[in-house]
């Protein structure tokens, strides 16, 4: 399992985005306290204002930077998953 959370950033770009993607990293914190308390593996890319994730992300999952660096990290999660079972 692989969770992605930006905190939305600048809330004057985009302000409904940014609350969403806020509310939305709430919930991915939760679940990660109950995955780590269940012993379930799991990555959690907790990336804030993305401005060290990737150029150009500010947090939002609506970007292509933020998303283009989200595959870039999960597209080999996968495929190390494919090839070692």
């Amino acid at each position: 399992m692989a969770m992605y959370s930006g905190n939305g950033g600048d809330l004057t770009v985009d302000p409904i985005q940014a609350v969403a993607e806020s509310w939305d990293r709430k919930a991915a914190v939760v679940t990660a306290d109950h995955l780590r308390a269940a012993g379930i593996p799991f990555d959690f890319l907790d990336y804030g204002d993305g401005s060290t994730w990737a150029p150009g992300c500010t947090g939002k999952h609506n970007q292509t930077a933020c998303l283009q660096a989200d595959m870039d990290h999960f597209v080999p999660l996968i495929m190390g998953r494919l090839q070692h079972p």
